[in-house]
């Protein structure tokens, strides 16, 4: 778990493991970054946002910052090349989100798999 305290303000919440808590990590850190103002590093700015560039780039190093500090360690390697929260956050997201029908047959092998062993 993983806890900051601002302003009498607590977030706590389990980090990264992989695919069994991405879905919940992620709604959790999309909260956490909206929270400190910095989802829009994420989303991206719109047109009309008179947001300075300095500004910018400072919101998006810290929500860079919160990102890898809120992923275990076995999920550093997606990380050490990104150079910006968003492609911080697409890498996560390309590596854990469930893929559809490929991640199902993914699934239903390994289940065949254990079944196939409990009958040994």
């Amino acid at each position: 778990m993983a806890t900051e305290s601002a302003f009498g303000f607590s977030v706590t919440f389990a980090k990264l493991k992989g695919r069994e808590n991405y879905i919940n990590w992620k709604f959790q850190m999309k909260n956490y970054l909206r929270h400190d103002n910095l989802w829009s590093a994420i989303s991206g700015y719109a047109d009309e946002d008179r947001t300075s560039l300095e500004e910018r780039n400072q919101r998006d190093e810290k929500a860079h910052s919160k990102i890898n500090l809120m992923v275990d360690q076995c999920c550093f390697s997606y990380l050490m090349k990104c150079e910006t929260a968003k492609e911080a956050w697409d890498a996560l997201e390309n590596t854990f989100k469930d893929k559809g029908l490929n991640r199902r047959v993914g699934l239903l092998r390994s289940l065949c798999s254990v079944m196939a062993l409990a009958q040994c």
